[in-house]
């Protein structure tokens, strides 16, 4: 089995976004009673405030998902192609792998995150043709769902060097041949 190029974290981080985004769904057209009771509970009378978090959690995760998708799609030819099709499958996984190597996925997500961001405010700025009002506190939860997403994906990623990687600083001198080959001599 071929090992990815993300923590499985990150996929169970997605999974999670997504059963949420599912959730908010059943509560957002009141499908399932008790998860909109629940989200009541929890937003304090007002399920769409915990509605549009989750949205704006999950929103994030599908655009990453379908990003996640397409790179593991592109990762290997499956089925025999005509040459151009080749080059052009090469040409694109190229672009593709090198538009969203694991040090790069975290400015993809900020970029989807902005992406809905913008969404959402102009869904907001039609709500206030609507309806004569900003809803800032659901516009807020949005952005709070965006956010906590990426803060998580960051956490998720962030890389932590270990104890033997790090140098002490007495060792950040310059070595000569002499030392490396145990004579005990040292230029100094």
């Amino acid at each position: 089995m071929r090992k990815t190029a993300f923590p499985n974290k990150l996929y169970f981080l997605i999974a999670t976004a997504l059963l949420w985004g599912v959730l908010a769904y059943l509560s957002r057209y009141e499908i399932h009673l008790p998860v909109r009771e629940v989200f009541k509970l929890i937003g304090f009378g007002n399920a769409s405030l915990i509605e549009h978090f989750i949205g704006g959690f999950a929103a994030t995760a599908v655009l990453l998902a379908i990003l996640l998708f397409a790179m593991t799609v592109t990762s290997k030819a499956r089925f025999i192609k005509s040459p151009i099709r080749v080059l052009a499958f090469g040409k694109f996984r190229r672009w593709l792998m090198t538009k969203t190597r694991p040090a790069y996925i975290t400015h993809w997500t900020a970029i989807l995150a902005s992406a809905y961001i913008v969404v959402s405010i102009a869904w907001e700025i039609d709500q206030i043709k609507k309806h004569g009002f900003f809803q800032l506190d659901q516009f807020g939860m949005d952005l709070m769902g965006v956010l906590a997403f990426c803060l998580c994906m960051w956490v998720l990623l962030k890389k932590k060097p270990s104890a033997r990687q790090s140098t002490p600083l007495i060792f950040l001198g310059v070595r000569n041949s002499n030392e490396s080959r145990g004579s005990g001599y040292v230029n100094t």
